[in-house]
């Protein structure tokens, strides 16, 4: 697999919002990657693991407690999308991420 393209310039750490606000487990950044030889968009953990962003909802949606939501396609739609709603799906994964124990050597 290679990356072929740039990170969002902010690392997105721990916030805390208004109301239902959603905390993060870890810390992540978001890139485009080139897997299969198409760009897709990535979820950065440790600065090492490249969770793709696509399987990664489908899995949480196929447990039935979060609803189907549309992934963008490109970077500029998940950036102009952020804080609507793709900032809560991306915490979401992150987090069953790290609660499921999905960042070790024993990954899938």
């Amino acid at each position: 697999m290679r990356l072929f393209s740039t990170f969002v310039a902010a690392t997105l750490l721990l916030i805390s919002g208004i109301g239902a606000a959603q905390e993060i487990e870890e810390p992540f950044k978001i890139g485009t990657f080139e897997i299969d030889g198409s760009p897709q968009i990535g979820i950065v953990l440790h600065n090492s693991l490249i969770v793709e962003l696509n399987p990664a909802n489908a899995a949480l949606e196929k447990g039935g407690r979060h609803p189907e939501l549309a992934m963008p396609s490109e970077m500029l739609e998940l950036i102009e999308r952020y804080d609507g709603d793709m900032k809560r799906r991306l915490y979401e994964i992150v987090n069953d991420h790290v609660r499921n124990d999905r960042l070790g050597d024993d990954r899938p």
